[in-house]
């Protein structure tokens, strides 16, 4: 007890309880600071709110299970020894998912903020923060749509008299494509017989013309040619950039009509392997992107968000393992009559989800109506999370410019068209390239890095104790002993060294990035490094913004000023207790009549 005792008073002058007095002195320096006024909130229209709690959790786990579970989890699964990946994954998803997971929807739901906003109002110091995560989803957002618009390319492409990736009978099929049911037909016929350039010739042919089978090691599948030749028209490398394909541009144009539309009728419809766990678990639960955070500000204030974590964090990760079950099953399938190994089935964690269950499907019978329902279902799955962070994007212009709210629509287009435009480089040759840098590094480091500062942030800043009675205040959740030592010990120590470990470790083992045995070029890693960075600079960014704006305060003073939450904060608080008072007083007042 001592120890912990030593621990927090440490820690004590950072942090602010709820019913502390401002001194006369800082009081006097706050009473000189002249807010600033970005837009009028009397004249401007309300942010609005779910209809239900239900239509929450649902957005959320739309937002959360989304194609990354389809496709990016499966692929770190099998470059990081398959099933012992799960390890690591479920650890992190206890350790760090949830509790940060918890903290975000804790600071949308109490403070009725969006990203920017809360950090801006909970510590002035970390503005920054909201802004970093306000980047990375747009970042995000901008590759997110783009493989979105894959799923309708395969869609519309289905209505076909069979789907276009079973055999190998396309102009764009190589010598190299193999389809097992060709290889099949044709040694059924005579085992003598050789298939070879996707044609089957008898053994006095083949013997003249010394033609021999597809050697094993060259065999590529009708589905991964149909992804890489036809779909993308994939060049040579980083530096093949190419032209706009129109077949990628008319399915992202459509993906963006459709996020605007929906989002315009408004927020009431809508060592290695640590490292890739760690990120896997950011990028799935949608956590550090600001997104959560932004659901959550339109949460009724007594909603029980803790439920709503578990329920959404569980059915996220047990969405993961079931999408890895599926996809390696489907993996097995391809290496074994490919005669490959599962690592050399596929390049890139994209292919998966466009290789090996389409793949899949092309077995089955009636197979054009299962490849239409799958990829409806990838798109529904991954419209959800691209819903969320477009949405913190808006919701950070309404925030700013409160006034803007009255013209939502003209504010989703433009925001969507600018969007749309960063990814017209994506929809190129060499676009797939680029989608790989900005996966690789914007869904990485960044996430982390905000994570660990929203557990620092709420630990020392805010402080823990007052983040629970936050809780207790909107829940009434007094959780036991046990429960709250854990959650406090996670919180402040597990999670934060877990993060810090695992960031810095990746960094200093940091290697180029690879897509299957193609290596990127130093100029393609550095524009990675780049753009995860740019959200990260945010914070000292932000943090020098705001000491040198009050640079006429003492230091000490503006420091502990700074630290400290703003009336702002606790608005939201303050208006729902006077709410919930004027309800009761009538109904005292009639019974004591």
């Amino acid at each position: 007890m001592k120890v912990w005792e030593h621990f927090m008073k440490v820690f004590r002058p950072f942090r602010q309880e709820h019913d502390t007095k401002t001194t006369p002195e800082i009081g006097a320096v706050a009473s000189n600071i002249k807010p600033v006024v970005v837009d009028d909130e009397e004249t401007a229209p309300e942010r609005g709110h779910w209809t239900g709690r239900y239509d929450f959790i649902l957005s959320c786990l739309g937002t959360a299970v989304g194609l990354g579970n389809v496709w990016r989890f499966p692929y770190l699964c099998y470059r990081n020894g398959g099933g012992a990946f799960l390890i690591p994954y479920i650890l992190m998803v206890f350790l760090v998912g949830l509790p940060v997971f918890l903290v975000e929807l804790a600071l949308g739901q109490y403070s009725a903020l969006g990203p920017l906003n809360v950090f801006k109002n909970l510590s002035p110091l970390f503005r920054g923060l909201g802004l970093a995560q306000v980047l990375a989803a747009a970042m995000v957002a901008i590759y997110y749509n783009v493989i979105i618009s894959w799923t309708l390319f395969y869609f519309f492409d289905s209505f076909r008299s069979q789907v276009p990736w079973k055999l190998c009978d396309y102009w764009f099929n190589t010598e190299s494509c193999f389809a097992d049911q060709d290889w099949s037909a044709c040694k059924e016929a005579d085992p003598n017989n050789t298939f070879f350039n996707r044609t089957c010739f008898n053994a006095t042919y083949s013997a003249v013309h010394n033609l021999t089978d597809i050697p094993e090691n060259k065999r590529v599948s009708a589905p991964e040619e149909y992804f890489n030749h036809y779909m993308l028209g994939k060049s040579d490398g980083f530096h093949d950039i190419g032209t706009i394909r129109w077949q990628l541009l008319l399915p992202l144009l459509g993906a963006w009509v459709v996020v605007a539309g929906c989002l315009i009728k408004g927020i009431k419809t809508s060592g290695r392997v640590w490292e890739d766990a760690a990120i896997q678990v950011f990028y799935s639960f949608s956590i550090a992107g600001g997104g959560m955070i932004t659901y959550a500000s339109y949460n009724k204030f007594t909603n029980n968000l803790v439920k709503d974590a578990l329920i959404i964090g569980i059915g996220d990760m047990l969405t993961s393992i079931f999408s890895g079950m599926v996809v390696f099953s489907m993996l097995g399938f391809m290496a074994h009559q490919l005669k490959k190994s599962v690592a050399d089935v596929v390049e890139s964690g994209t292919g998966l989800a466009f290789i090996a269950y389409p793949d899949g499907i092309s077995r089955m019978p009636v197979s054009i109506l299962w490849a239409l329902l799958f990829f409806f279902m990838l798109f529904l799955l991954g419209i959800d999370s691209q819903f969320a962070m477009v949405e913190t994007i808006i919701t950070f212009v309404f925030d700013q410019f409160p006034k803007t709210r009255a013209f939502k629509p003209t504010v989703v287009i433009t925001i969507s068209l600018v969007l749309f435009l960063f990814g017209l480089p994506l929809t190129t040759n060499g676009g797939v390239y680029i989608l790989e840098v900005i996966d690789a590094y914007a869904a990485g480091w960044p996430y982390m890095f905000i994570g660990l500062l929203e557990c620092l942030v709420v630990a020392y800043v805010y402080g823990v104790e007052n983040f629970l009675s936050d809780l207790k205040q909107m829940t009434g959740w007094c959780p036991g002993l046990w429960v709250r030592t854990h959650l406090i010990t996670v919180i402040m120590t597990v999670s934060p060294i877990l993060i810090s470990f695992i960031l810095l470790l990746s960094w200093i083992q940091f290697e180029p990035l690879k897509l299957g045995e193609y290596v990127f070029p130093p100029e393609g890693n550095a524009i990675g490094w780049v753009l995860a960075f740019i959200p990260i600079v945010c914070v000292p960014i932000g943090a020098l913004w705001e000491i040198f704006k009050h640079r006429s305060i003492p230091i000490k003073d503006r420091l502990q000023l700074l630290l400290a939450s703003t009336p702002t904060w606790r608005e939201n608080a303050s208006r729902n207790t006077h709410q919930e008072l004027e309800e009761v007083l009538p109904t005292v007042t009639m019974g004591q009549n």
